[in-house]
């Protein structure tokens, strides 16, 4: 006879009751809570032609673990938020659900009797900050709670304080906050569970791991030259202005940059109109501008 494991991995299931006023930073939750292994549901994401308004609310609220509650002026008012957190309030009293409460303005004074004794999540000032609170309160892991992957003995988990060094490369947890040092690579990175630091040799990026994307990147374009197509010139013109030269180029379809270089032709940047396509490649160390054809 044959045996069979089965894994059954579960996945927590969290119903957003808010306003349509308030549908960006609830799209930004949306997010921030999937990239954290969570099934959402708003009618968002639900709702589609001809179905039961009713009907999908309360089978996605008596599916969900968890109703969070978008505390705003608009959501104090609106009746199906109302009507939401009155289903859930029911359910919660009998052990089915968890009502949790984030605030996004101040409307505290307003919210309704029974809320008054509910902690709630802070987002009026920090979103990072808010929805870190409210990970916790949901017991979802962050981004530092991580297992550490790549060693020849296998995964690792990273408690806190936690040292490890292999294959060149070194890691350490200290509280929230993780550091990967790759010497070799000349690579360094800081990770929190609101962003990640990249930090190499030619570039430092910061990835927004709440809302998963990209905050800031800074390049250091001395490194690199640029390369374009002659087929797309239709003019070039060189200037010196002080130690700078200027080599304008005029390209097809509107496109347009200066290239700026140092008095020894080292590459300082470049300054490229709305109709360019510029892109990086940091294995061969180029800077690519052609013009933007809408596709």
């Amino acid at each position: 006879m044959v045996g069979l494991n089965l894994c059954v991995m579960y996945v927590m299931k969290i119903f957003i009751s808010f306003s349509s006023q308030d549908q960006k930073l609830v799209t930004d939750l949306t997010r921030a809570l999937q990239n954290r292994g969570a099934d959402v549901w708003t009618y968002l994401l639900e709702m589609k032609p001809g179905d039961s308004l009713i009907d999908k609310i309360n089978t996605g609220i008596k599916s969900s673990d968890y109703l969070i509650l978008v505390i705003s002026a608009d959501s104090l008012q609106s009746y199906w938020v109302t009507r939401e957190l009155n289903a859930a309030m029911m359910l919660e009293a009998d052990g089915k659900i968890k009502v949790i409460p984030i605030l996004i303005d101040d409307s505290k004074k307003n919210l309704p009797p029974l809320l008054h004794e509910k902690i709630y999540a802070d987002f009026r000032t920090d979103f990072s900050k808010g929805f870190r609170d409210l990970r916790i309160a949901l017991g979802l892991a962050g981004m530092t709670d991580t297992v550490f992957h790549g060693t020849t003995t296998g995964e690792r988990i990273i408690s806190d304080d936690t040292y490890l060094e292999e294959n060149g490369m070194k890691v350490l947890k200290r509280g929230d906050e993780v550091y990967v040092d790759m010497p070799a690579q000349k690579q360094y990175a800081k990770i929190t569970d609101e962003e990640a630091e990249f930090r190499t040799e030619y570039f430092v990026a910061k990835w927004d791991n709440v809302r998963n994307s990209l905050k800031e990147l800074k390049i250091d374009l001395t490194k690199y030259h640029p390369t374009y197509s002659q087929n797309d010139v239709l003019e070039e013109l060189e200037r010196r202005v002080g130690e700078i030269v200027q080599k304008k180029v005029t390209c097809k379809f509107g496109a347009e940059f200066i290239l700026f270089f140092d008095a020894q032709g080292k590459f300082l940047g470049i300054n490229a109109n709305e109709h360019c396509k510029t892109s990086i490649n940091v294995k061969t160390m180029e800077v690519n501008i052609q013009p933007s054809i809408p596709k």
